[in-house]
């Protein structure tokens, strides 16, 4: 399972997927994980959990069908993500490019006292070497305050306003083009993949299991919204909850024929 990215309003590049429903700081490929847990990487049990349905009166028939109920989920999430890597890429071959009205100016910060963000590293003495403007501190600009020359008041509130317009247009293009090329499509349809998905997660976490068939289900699938490959050697220097959860789900992955 992965969790949608998002998209900074205006922001051209590909987003970064954040995680607010997983345990890890990071987590392996998710293709790596789910081929070992469908018993690619030597793990019979797990694999038989999810790829045989077991017979119609299976005590826990209900929880395999949710498993394999799951794994489609994925396919259908998979190619949402596939069709958005498309979308990026038709975006990217027509990516608006951005004013050099957009770049900060050494003046704008001497003189103007604009703000500058931790995001901003480099501001040139010639501003076609400086970074753009972030949509953050085209935000802040309209509470700059004021230039220490009383003169130059109006020409700070000037230039600010020019700033902000520009970015505007440029974020305006950034859109529409995302909804041309299908980026904003495939978002909403990863979103509701992963929704799906989440939903048939929490019915499976919630539902008892009374084989260890049902308990490989609920086991692979934990594994893979938490991100664990079990191809992986276990390292000593995990948690000690960590490492359970490993000995857990290895136990239930040796446990083939005891159904």
């Amino acid at each position: 399972m992965r969790t949608p990215a998002t998209i900074t309003p205006g922001c051209p590049s590909r987003p970064q997927a954040d995680s607010p429903v997983r345990v890890p700081e990071s987590r392996p490929s998710r293709r790596s994980a789910i081929a070992a847990l469908m018993g690619a990487v030597a793990l019979p049990g797990l694999a038989a959990s999810a790829a045989a349905a077991g017979p119609a009166d299976h005590p826990d028939r209900q929880l395999l069908d949710l498993g394999a109920e799951y794994d489609r989920r994925q396919l259908i999430e998979d190619a949402a993500y596939e069709q958005e890597a498309l979308a990026w890429a038709a975006y990217e071959r027509e990516e608006p490019e951005r004013s050099d009205v957009l770049r900060h100016r050494l003046e704008d910060h001497l003189v103007f006292q604009f703000p500058v963000s931790l995001e901003t590293d480099t501001i040139a003495a010639d501003p076609k070497h400086s970074d753009f403007y972030t949509a953050e501190e085209v935000g802040l600009l309209r509470y700059a305050p004021p230039p220490l020359d009383p003169v130059r008041i109006a020409e700070q509130r000037q230039w600010a306003g020019e700033i902000a317009a520009e970015h505007a247009r440029w974020t305006a293009q950034c859109a529409d083009l995302r909804e041309r090329t299908g980026v904003t499509a495939a978002g909403t349809a990863i979103e509701a993949a992963v929704k799906a998905q989440r939903e048939v997660a929490r019915r499976i976490a919630t539902m008892p299991a009374t084989t260890i068939a049902g308990l490989q289900v609920r086991a692979r699938i934990y594994a893979d919204i938490h991100g664990i490959d079990l191809a992986e050697e276990v390292s000593t220097a995990d948690t000690t909850d960590r490492l359970m959860i490993f000995a857990i789900i290895r136990d239930l992955a040796a446990m083939a024929g005891n159904v």
